[in-house]
């Protein structure tokens, strides 16, 4: 074989397994992505070393298939259950920092709601690179899907999902739209009882499931209410998220509330709804779940 034919055999078969790798120059290139406060947060490449501080982002990070990349979570963190393995960094208001830099994070990922709390600006003091989140509704759920999917290079994965999921709240909100609804109440805690208007994310749980909420129409998000008012407008239903594992204490915040509401058409019908308040509370993939789960309950 002469020298030349040796040559261009050499080529192709260097043009052709460089076709079927990835240009680490594309994969590792700079990025820049706006957070939910409007902040354009930059990175020299895709993060390979992730702090969650919500339970939320941490399902939102597994459900895309980005859990690898996981270095630390809240003790709150509990789902999937392989979340639980991953190192503890504390909870909202005591948040190990020095374990947080110790982790050596590309970026923690916080709520909205953590940026009032002390640890936004001592994440920020010890230069630690932030990126927030704020998934109020199932359309900011998908908008956090996205933005996970953006900053993993898990961009189609994400897309996929955030898809699948608006593609089933729409499918949702038109069977919701067909029938008449049940006059219901959120009870979000009690002494003193607390409920939700039509600002929290569990109201839009609420209308989908086929449940109508009686306070949705509150001048604040989570109002405290009294037992004579919620019987003057007299539910027909009681949704009582809880840690469904604690069967004693349900018990008795059930026969709380039925002594306090005894006159209800809830309570004459025993119209209590209990949902697991992890799957129903958590802005996050699982959002379709709670609907089904509460459509299910609905008598």
């Amino acid at each position: 074989m002469s020298i030349k034919k040796i040559f261009i055999l050499f080529f192709f078969s260097f043009v052709l397994s460089s076709c079927g790798k990835k240009n680490p120059e594309v994969t590792q290139s700079k990025f820049s992505l706006k957070d939910d406060l409007g902040v354009e947060v930059k990175f020299d490449s895709f993060p390979k070393r992730i702090v969650s501080i919500a339970p939320n982002i941490t399902e939102g990070l597994y459900a895309i298939g980005a859990q690898n990349l996981v270095v630390g979570v809240t003790e709150f963190c509990d789902y999937p259950p392989e979340a639980k393995q991953k190192t503890k960094v504390g909870g909202y208001d005591n948040a190990n920092y020095e374990l947080i830099a110790s982790l050596k994070p590309d970026v923690v990922l916080i709520t909205v709601e953590s940026t009032n709390r002390p640890m936004y600006q001592t994440l920020q003091n010890l230069g630690i690179k932030i990126f927030v989140l704020n998934a109020k509704n199932v359309n900011g759920v998908a908008s956090m899907l996205n933005s996970l999917g953006k900053l993993t290079g898990m961009e189609k994965e994400a897309a996929a999902l955030s898809s699948k999921l608006l593609h089933e709240r729409d499918s949702l909100k038109l069977l919701s739209e067909t029938k008449e609804k049940s006059q219901c109440i959120v009870i979000i805690g009690t002494n003193p009882i607390m409920t939700a208007s039509k600002t929290s994310f569990i109201n839009e749980i609420m209308e989908l499931g086929g449940l109508k909420n009686i306070y949705a129409e509150s001048s604040m998000d989570y109002p405290t209410i009294s037992y004579e008012d919620i019987t003057v407008k007299n539910p027909a239903s009681i949704l009582l998220p809880y840690d469904t594992t604690k069967t004693d204490k349900l018990k008795v915040e059930i026969d709380e509330l039925s002594k306090h509401l005894s006159v209800s058409d809830a309570v004459k019908k025993n119209n209590f709804i209990v949902v697991d308040n992890n799957v129903v509370f958590r802005p996050g993939p699982r959002v379709i779940d709670a609907v089904r789960i509460i459509r299910n309950k609905v008598k």
